[in-house]
């Protein structure tokens, strides 16, 4: 499951090996991507689950993927068109790529997802999927993250979906619309899946979940669901509000977290609705479903403490990366520092990880 051979020492927050700028090795299956119509609704005060009957489960994405009353036709747009600079604010200064906004069905409900991807995008690369937060829709997400350059430089595809009313169902009453109503949200994660990999060269082995605040709950929840859907999940000013299940296999977790979120509380909120648990206590949860040892490798500079713990169960690992006196915003780089962007350090994480996949692969 890891991919890099350092298994011993601290290491800097973004090694030279894994830098944005560069294409790295990477992680994880994007197996039974077609879950979209056994969604189990829960009852009240239980996370969304699927159904576990493998029977339900199909093996080949173009199953889904490849039906037309399913997936609408999606529009398309080059970054390099005039046109778009009103309204777009994914289309200034992104030459190079495709921006197209899809449609999926999923229970009934139609929802949309944004890609971002090279023009030149032939070679197999990892899928990235972008969960915005609460408040937000896939293109601030994916204007103001800090992914798009990956598209750019063909080391992945991008992928930003809508929540419900700017909401996602991430289970326990969270959050807003998406949360009362009990939207089907993590079917609505595995289409996009299935999509994607009925659309582009997606190497499915490599297929990441990546999630900001409310996203980042449904992030979790998601893997506790099928934690072998994705090889590897990182998220920002969001902790899991429960443990997964005992029993659930290895996935490898980065949780970054700023020490002065207020939204987000550092030392949690176990009175609010849904009770938030400390971050501390959070990636204890992550570290225990890992099995993961008790010391951890830790770096830190001025702004940012990272720690590590590696040789967990199945080759996976936990990541913690606090910064100090940074809020429930997106971190960006700081120069004074020299801390990176937290989007550089969670694809120098991901880009570590693949699994074997028995999802075959779209025909090239």
């Amino acid at each position: 499951m890891r991919r890099d051979g350092n298994q011993a020492g601290p290491r800097p927050l973004v090694s030279g090996r894994h830098h944005l700028a560069r294409t790295l090795p990477a992680f994880v299956l994007i197996a039974v991507a077609a879950l979209v119509t056994v969604f189990t609704h829960p009852s009240p005060g239980n996370p969304p689950t699927l159904a576990r009957n493998p029977s339900t489960l199909a093996r080949n994405p173009s199953t889904l993927a490849g039906n037309p009353s399913t997936f609408a036709r999606n529009r398309s747009i080059r970054s390099d068109n005039p046109d778009l600079r009103s309204g777009n604010p994914l289309a200034a200064g992104r030459p190079g790529v495709v921006i197209e906004v899809h449609t999926v069905t999923v229970e009934g409900l139609r929802r949309s997802y944004r890609s971002v991807v090279s023009v030149q995008t032939t070679a197999r690369v990892p899928l990235v999927i972008v969960l915005h937060g609460r408040g937000q829709s896939g293109s601030v997400a994916a204007s103001q993250t800090g992914f798009l350059g990956l598209a750019q430089r063909r080391q992945a595809v991008l992928v930003f979906p809508d929540g419900e009313q700017r909401s996602w169902n991430a289970g326990y009453g969270c959050c807003g619309f998406a949360g009362s109503r009990r939207v089907p949200d993590i079917p609505f994660v595995a289409a996009i899946v299935a999509d994607a990999v009925h659309r582009w060269p997606v190497d499915v082995e490599r297929v990441y979940l990546v999630g900001y605040s409310n996203g980042g709950k449904l992030a979790y929840s998601a893997v506790c669901a099928h934690p072998k859907l994705f090889a590897a999940v990182a998220t920002y000013g969001a902790v899991p509000l429960s443990p997964c299940p005992p029993g659930t296999p290895p996935v490898p977790f980065l949780l970054a977290a700023g020490t002065a979120d207020r939204v987000l509380p550092f030392h949690g909120r176990p009175g609010g609705h849904p009770a938030l648990p400390a971050v501390p206590q959070a990636v204890n949860w992550l570290r225990t479903q890992d099995d993961c040892p008790t010391r951890a490798q830790t770096d830190r500079d001025d702004s940012a403490v990272l720690q590590r713990w590696a040789d967990c169960a199945g080759g996976a690992e936990v990541e913690s990366v606090v910064y100090s006196g940074w809020s429930h915003a997106w971190p960006i780089a700081n120069a004074r520092s020299g801390s990176p962007a937290v989007a550089t350090v969670m694809w120098a994480f991901l880009s570590r990880h693949d699994t074997p996949s028995p999802v075959p692969h779209r025909a090239a």
